[in-house]
């Protein structure tokens, strides 16, 4: 109970500044080599013109240990302004046959309409290939 009440002041405190305007979702993704270290962030992308333009930044931190649960923390930066100066955590689940691979619920605070986006994952070597499947946002 503790835990979730403190999360809906975290939602109604990140969206203090433009309170009509913010809307939170939650971005399910999975992460192969994530376990090995070897993915440090996220970005979203959505549609602009026909083609497809980076929206948020989502860096995260390397996995550790909170209250017996594996966890990441992480920072959302946007192009147009809306970012958390608080960091976030998700829970990390690793996926049975694959533990390098984790499954991650993201909170991802926008503001306007919701749209398509879609992902790529980055590292100090480089960015994956966008996803080939979007999310509305």
């Amino acid at each position: 109970m503790q835990r979730l009440l403190r999360r809906a002041l975290m939602i109604l405190f990140l969206c203090m500044p433009g309170l009509l305007a913010c809307s939170v979702s939650a971005v399910r993704v999975e992460l192969a080599d994530f376990g090995a270290g070897r993915t440090d962030g996220i970005w979203l992308w959505k549609p602009v013109a026909g083609s497809y333009a980076r929206q948020c930044r989502i860096d995260l931190s390397d996995p550790f240990w909170r209250e017996g649960r594996e966890v990441v923390s992480y920072l959302q930066s946007c192009l147009d302004g809306q970012s958390s100066n608080v960091p976030w955590t998700a829970e990390v689940e690793r996926l049975p046959g694959d533990p390098e691979t984790v499954r991650l619920v993201l909170v991802y605070r926008r503001s306007g309409t919701a749209l398509p986006h879609r992902a790529s994952a980055f590292n100090a070597a480089g960015e994956s290939a966008l996803s080939s499947t979007s999310l509305m946002l």
